[in-house]
């Protein structure tokens, strides 16, 4: 029997590339691992087995053997006396499946804010108003808004009929067949505005 000496045989172990493609799989009947009918290469000195390589692609371990065989009978001590590829199954266990995880919970959907309706406009009919005004010797004053567009105002001195239009927050309101327009604009519960007599001018405001 050769003798061969430790550094001859690390640097065969040294020259062994390791290399696992793509191979024939196949799953056991009990599912619990994957058979992979691989090939290994085994490189003997004498009867010692000295090298030894698993493959999963046989064509990997045919390349591997050819470039052992390289070695055999070179040099003053040959690595290899020879070097043989022996079909080999191996089982590959399966990890048990992780339960399905359930679907994350669906959070509501927040109301969409709501759009503030409009007010709505000021009712003028059926309605008496009292506040002042500014003319020099009156005072009080007071409007009551009639159907038909008719008006009567009550002031400090007298009683008189009129008649009101409005357009939108607008509102005038006209006596003495033109002679006297009050014009002012309504704000929620209060309308105020400015007032033509006789070519006087002055302000006045109401509220109901």
């Amino acid at each position: 029997m050769r003798t061969i000496s430790s550094s001859v045989v690390a640097a065969a172990l040294a020259a062994l590339v390791l290399a696992a493609g793509p191979a024939p799989a196949q799953r056991s009947s009990s599912d619990r691992f994957i058979v992979v009918e691989g090939a290994a290469v085994h490189g003997f000195a004498g009867n010692t087995e000295i090298a030894y390589q698993w493959y999963a692609n046989p064509a990997d371990a045919e390349r591997e053997a050819a470039k052992m065989r390289t070695y055999l009978g070179t040099g003053d001590v040959p690595i290899y006396d020879r070097v043989e590829v022996r079909p080999e199954t191996r089982r590959t266990p399966i990890p048990n499946p992780r339960p399905p995880q359930a679907p994350p919970p669906e959070l509501p959907t927040p109301p969409l804010p709501g759009i503030p309706k409009a007010p709505a406009p000021v009712q003028l009919e059926g309605q008496s108003w009292i506040g002042s005004e500014t003319l020099q010797g009156y005072g009080r004053l007071e409007f009551r808004f009639l159907p038909g567009n008719r008006v009567q105002m009550i002031d400090a001195q007298d009683t008189v009929m009129g008649t009101w239009r409005r357009s939108g927050n607008s509102v005038s309101l006209v006596f003495f067949n033109g002679a006297c327009v009050y014009s002012g604009t309504i704000q929620g519960d209060r309308i105020s505005g400015n007032a033509l007599a006789n070519r006087t001018r002055f302000s006045w405001s109401v509220s109901r």
